[in-house]
C-alpha cells in the first residue's frame, strides 16, 4: 500500500492545491481488542517514520505522513524488542471503526496486512507486494491485503499474492486484484457508494464501520454506517482488472497467509498533487 504505481490508477481528481493531509481515527472494535490483547498496554502501535501518533482508549490517530504497525511489545524504542500481532481473518473477523473526513484529495489513508518477518535491532523489516519487495513472514512471499487505501472522496481494496506482473495481467501481482467504490474510477453502480456527503451510501464525512473476513471463498469487506451496508470486497468483482474474478490461485495463497498477517495503518501526500487516471 502506499506506492507510486498505485496511487495514480484510484482517482481522476485533480487537486488545486499542495494537499495537507491532517489526520486519520482508526478505533478497533472491542472484538479485535479482545484478540489482540490490551492495545495500549502491552500492545500497541510502533511508528517508523513521519509524527508520533496519538493512542487513547484503543482508538489510534495518525498524523500527517506517518506508517504505524501494531505490535505486541509497544515498550522500548528499539525494533528489536517488538514482535508483530499476527492476524488470522478466517478464525476472527478484523473490526474497526475509521474516519476519513481530515484525509482530502491529494493524500492516501490505508490500512492493510502485510505478511513479513517479525523486527530486528535497527529495522521493522517492513515489505510489502510493490516497491518494497522482500522476503515474508518465515522467508515466504510477503502476501498483501490491503483493507481499505482512500481518502474521502474515493477508495480502493485489494489483495497482493505475487510480485512483478502488469496491469491487466489476471493476476494478483504487484498491480493487485482491486475493487474500488466511490469516485469516477469504480464500476458506475458503485460510483456513490462511498464520498462526502448524504447522497453518498457511506459519507465520508462522518465515521463508518468496517469489517474484513477471510473463508474459502476469498477476502470479503464490508462498511457499514447507520444502517447502510456497502461491500467494498467481493472476490467475484474485484480483479485485475477490475471485475475479471480473483483467479483460484490467489484464493488459496490469501487463504493460506492467515495467522502470519501484520496490520499496518499509513497515511501520506502523494508525490504529486492529483491523483491522476
Amino acid at each position: 500500500a502506499g506506492t507510486s504505481t498505485r496511487r495514480r490508477v484510484l482517482s481522476a481528481w485533480k487537486c488545486t492545491n499542495r494537499p495537507v493531509c491532517m489526520s486519520l481515527l482508526l478505533q478497533l472494535s472491542a472484538v479485535a481488542q479482545r484478540t489482540f490483547g490490551p492495545v495500549g498496554g502491552g500492545h500497541g502501535w510502533a511508528a517508523e517514520h513521519g509524527q508520533a501518533p496519538s493512542v487513547s482508549h484503543g482508538a489510534l490517530t495518525v498524523h500527517g505522513d506517518s506508517r504505524l504497525y501494531l505490535v505486541r511489545d509497544s515498550a522500548g524504542e528499539d525494533w528489536a524488542r517488538h514482535s508483530y500481532v499476527r492476524l488470522d481473518l478466517g478464525a476472527s473477523p478484523l473490526r474497526f471503526t475509521i474516519d476519513t473526513s481530515n484525509v482530502p484529495c491529494g493524500c492516501l489513508a490505508c490500512v492493510y496486512l502485510v505478511s513479513m518477518p517479525d523486527p530486528e535491532a535497527g529495522r521493522s523489516n517492513y515489505c510489502d507486494m510493490a516497491e518494497n519487495v522482500a522476503p515474508g513472514y518465515r522467508g515466504q512471499t510477503c502476501i498483501e491485503m490491503d483493507i481499505l487505501e482512500a481518502n474521502s472522496h474515493a477508495m480502493q481494496a485489494a489483495i497482493h499474492t505475487e510480485v512483478g506482473g502488469e496491469y491487466g495481467s489476471g493476476n494478483c501481482d504487484r498491480n493487485g486484484c482491486f475493487m474500488r467504490v466511490g469516485g469516477p474510477q469504480a464500476d458506475r453502480p458503485r460510483q456513490n457508494s462511498y464520498g462526502v456527503g448524504n447522497d453518498r451510501r457511506i459519507n465520508s464525512a462522518r465515521p463508518f464501520d468496517v469489517e474484513a473476513s477471510v473463508d474459502v471463498q476469498g477476502l470479503t469487506i464490508m462498511l457499514r454506517q447507520e444502517g447502510v451496508r456497502v461491500t467494498s470486497f467481493d472476490p467475484r468483482l474485484a480483479g485485475n482488472p477490475q471485475g475479471q474474478g480473483v483467479p483460484a490461485a490467489a484464493l488459496q495463497k490469501t487463504l493460506s497467509a492467515q495467522g502470519t498477517l501484520a496490520l499496518v495503518a499509513s497515511m501520506w501526500r502523494g508525490e504529486e498533487p492529483p491523483w491522476v487516471g
